[in-house]
């Protein structure tokens, strides 16, 4: 029933763009390391559901974070970890057999996109020259004085210069 549903939200070519039938699904990191298989992993979790409904052929937990980062939803605003603070505390771990050329990072909260811009780059460097968009199962709004609809799938952006992080939309 949860899959009908899914296929039913997400447009065809949303699907088609970043959840391919024989995608590799790459898990984005908790903002802490973890150090038990059974903590909770939300981005895994979401990614073997997307398997589970035919979204992808395989995960790939690959990426993971060797030092903590502050939480981002309960720093001040201008005290976020900015995307070289992601990058500095997570790593790729890789079997040499195993080089997709187009992996999906797959996460599920995005607020301006830092913590997708470091695994980003982390993956083209042990991957170079494979693409590797993003899947995200919610996007925050900011301060919108009115929400249009609840379920809004869309396909955007996010880019940084320098320290400053930019999604649209």
């Amino acid at each position: 029933m949860a899959c009908a549903r899914l296929r039913t939200f997400l447009p065809h070519n949303l699907v088609a763009e970043f959840l391919p039938a024989d995608g590799v699904l790459v898990p984005t990191p908790r903002r802490a390391p973890q150090y038990s298989k059974d903590s909770l992993w939300p981005a895994q979790l979401l990614a073997e559901a997307l398997v589970r409904c035919g979204f992808g052929d395989r995960v790939l937990p690959c990426l993971a974070r060797v030092s903590a980062v502050p939480k981002s939803a309960f720093s001040a605003p201008g005290h976020r970890p900015d995307p070289v603070h992601h990058y500095e505390s997570m790593r790729v771990r890789l079997d040499l057999l195993d080089r997709p050329r187009r992996v999906t990072l797959i996460d599920d909260f995005v607020t301006r996109g830092a913590t997708l811009l470091a695994p980003a780059s982390r993956l083209q460097e042990a991957l170079p020259g494979a693409e590797i968009p993003a899947f995200v199962l919610v996007r925050t709004m900011g301060l919108v004085a009115e929400i249009e609809s609840i379920g809004a799938p869309c396909a955007g952006t996010i880019r940084c210069d320098g320290k400053v992080v930019e999604r649209h939309p």
